[in-house]
């Protein structure tokens, strides 16, 4: 989605005047990044799988249960769509992983396993 640039910077502790400062202010401010509990965004850190999956989620406006465990519906929901992590969804992702899961939620309900998707003339 197009999500237009926040004004500035300053809406995490750690996320001021660097020069990614306004793209992460305006995901937070859509929502779809939160942060940490400790008031900062931790922009050095890698991304999970799990983290992924949620702001992707977020990103295409999906609603999802709520979970005691937060992740566990993210998950669901790009198992859905066809996406698996590597080994563990609490890997960090590459940028190859992070473009096959952007591509499955533009997708969103559309997207079908390169694998599967020539079973018909398989069971003819």
């Amino acid at each position: 989605k197009n999500i237009p640039t926040y004004g500035g910077g300053y809406c995490f502790a750690d996320v001021t005047n660097q020069t990614f400062a306004a793209d992460v202010c305006a995901a937070k401010q859509y929502g779809l990044v939160i942060g940490h509990p400790t008031g900062k965004f931790r922009p050095q850190d890698k991304i999970l799988f799990i983290e992924a999956a949620a702001i992707m989620a977020r990103a295409e406006g999906v609603q999802v249960p709520f979970d005691p465990i937060w992740y566990n519906p993210y998950v669901a929901l790009l198992s859905e769509w066809g996406v698996y992590p590597r080994y563990s969804i609490f890997e960090t992702i590459t940028y190859a992983d992070a473009q096959v899961i952007i591509n499955a939620a533009q997708n969103g309900d559309d997207f079908e396993d390169p694998e599967t998707e020539n079973d018909d003339e398989l069971e003819e």
